[in-house]
């Protein structure tokens, strides 16, 4: 009797939508703000560089629009601690988001002089021709961990808002419109009750709320459920495990291995 397939979907808890899409009116000493991003990695502070030299560029040209107040909502307590990896990172939005800027002063470690593929059996590594989608040739390695901090230092420089330990719990909404968000109390005892040093959560309020807490973003699911935005293709994401290496000699390559 053929065994029926497993499909994680199928057994995913359903989410809590009554505590991440909030009816509440924002507290009477909620933070307003014109643009609230919450997630402070690559996405939300590029998503905040590019706001804020968009509307320079428009003030300079004489268009009549006034300053923006930006807020980047990030959970860690610092920027970059829950970015960890390294990456192989392709120059080019850096150079659209700082076209000013040379590639020397970019927070990257070296660009990538080669790239290698290797087949792994349990008694050797044969090496295979390296794919068109694996070739690295203009790119560089770097930690996301000094992407994150570089990019949030020059967030900083235009203005823009951040706020590090501000874990968002919750939207606010009206009607069909999202009218900001809320963090997460702090102090909290292991049963949820408030605890020593507990803190209320914070209430910030927007115009336009921008959703970049990476690609299983709770509120980001809780908002396409609520607003019923499905998919007949929905992304897939798996679990990998990252070993950090140190190396005795500079590499000549990017490794990549399969099997």
């Amino acid at each position: 009797m053929p065994v029926p397939p497993i499909v994680p979907l199928h057994h995913q808890p359903a989410l809590p939508l009554d505590h991440l899409i909030l009816r509440d009116s924002p507290g009477p000493e909620a933070i307003e703000m014109d643009v609230a991003i919450v997630g402070g990695g690559p996405a939300g502070l590029a998503c905040a560089i590019e706001l804020s030299r968009l509307l320079k560029g428009a003030q300079e040209s004489g268009q009549a629009v006034g300053d923006l107040n930006i807020a980047v909502l990030e959970k860690a307590e610092s920027l970059g601690e829950h970015s960890l990896s390294g990456a192989v990172v392709n120059p080019r939005a850096f150079r659209e988001l700082f076209p000013d800027t040379p590639v020397t002063d970019f927070p990257f470690r070296q660009a990538v002089p080669g790239e290698a593929v290797y087949l792994l059996t349990e008694r050797r590594a044969q090496r295979i021709p390296t794919p068109p989608t694996m070739h690295n040739k203009g790119y560089y390695t770097a930690s996301l961990c000094e992407i994150v901090r570089w990019l949030g230092e020059r967030a900083e420089e235009t203005g823009v808002n951040l706020f590090a330990g501000f874990p968002v719990d919750a939207l606010l909404v009206e009607g069909d419109a999202v009218r900001g968000v809320r963090t997460t109390p702090s102090g909290l005892a292991r049963d949820g009750s408030p605890g020593s040093g507990y803190t209320e959560p914070t209430d910030v309020t927007a115009r336009v709320t921008v959703l970049a807490e990476g690609t299983r973003g709770l509120l980001s699911q809780a908002y396409r459920e609520w607003q019923k935005i499905g998919s007949p293709n929905p992304q897939l994401f798996a679990l990998g495990v990252k070993e950090v290496w140190e190396t005795k000699r500079p590499l000549d390559r990017v490794v990549h291995t399969l099997g």
